[in-house]
C-alpha cells in the first residue's frame, strides 16, 4: 500500500474497538489506527509515518463495514502488519522525505482516479 498524505477532508480518524485491539496485538508497531475515507466509506488500517506531517503508511483496506471484518480479514491484516514492521522506521522516513511535490502529485493522480470511477470530471466537481 502506499503512502498517504492524512487529511481531514478525505480521511476520518475512527477510534474503533479494531484500532485498540491492533495496538494491544501490535505493541511493537506504533502508530497503528484506523480511518473512514469520506468519499469511498472505506475504513482502512495506516500506520503513522510521520505525524507531524501527516504522512501515514496504508496497510489494508478492510471495506465498509467492520462488522463485516472476519477472521480471514484479521489473518491477512496480521501478515501485512507484521510484513509493514519489518520495513524500518529509516526507510519510511526517506520515501516520506521524498518531497512534497510527490504527494500533492499521488493526491491529484488518487482524486483523478476517484472521478473516473464515479464517471465526473474535475471541472464538474472541482478538486476533491
Amino acid at each position: 500500500m502506499p503512502l498517504l498524505r492524512v487529511n481531514s477532508d478525505r480521511h476520518h480518524l475512527a477510534e474503533v474497538p479494531l484500532a485498540d485491539y491492533l495496538r494491544r496485538a501490535f505493541p511493537s508497531v506504533k502508530g497503528l489506527f484506523v480511518y473512514r475515507h469520506r468519499h469511498t466509506e472505506n475504513f482502512v488500517v495506516a500506520a503513522w509515518v510521520d505525524r507531524d506531517r501527516g504522512v501515514a503508511h496504508e496497510i489494508m483496506v478492510l471495506g465498509p463495514l467492520l462488522g463485516g471484518v472476519g477472521r480471514e480479514h484479521i489473518e491477512e491484516l496480521r501478515r501485512r502488519i507484521n510484513r509493514y514492521a519489518v520495513l524500518t522506521k529509516d526507510k519510511l522516513g526517506r520515501m516520506a522525505s521524498a518531497g512534497e511535490s510527490r504527494f500533492e502529485r499521488f493526491e491529484d493522480e488518487t482524486n483523478e482516479e476517484w472521478l473516473r470511477m464515479k464517471g465526473a470530471t474535475r471541472t464538474q466537481v472541482g478538486v476533491c
